[in-house]
């Protein structure tokens, strides 16, 4: 299953006049976008949490999940026999501890 991330995020400001008839405009973080930065924060932890080291290397400094997830996606989405022949062994190493 292909996990599609979404195509746009929400605007980050909406910006307001001060006063009627005031030329002083403020910007204000628009609640969806708050909303969506807490989601984003959240699933780029979860993914985070469940990498080795060795994968952890591949995603520091990354900003959102959707980096996170390209970044491990070019990583290890290879369609060689090598690298499933290189899979299978760890799998089975691991088995054996």
């Amino acid at each position: 299953m292909m996990i599609q991330p979404p195509v746009n995020t929400p605007h980050q400001i909406l910006i307001t006049k001060k006063k009627k008839n005031s030329e002083n405009f403020v910007p204000k973080l628009i609640v969806e976008f708050i909303a969506w930065c807490k989601a984003d924060r959240l699933l780029r932890w979860w993914i985070i949490g469940t990498l080795s080291k060795e994968a952890l290397e591949l995603v520091v400094g990354l900003n959102t999940a959707l980096a996170v997830w390209t970044a491990l996606k070019d990583a290890y989405v290879k369609d060689s026999q090598e690298h499933e022949f290189t899979l299978c062994k760890q799998i089975m190493y691991l088995c054996k501890e």
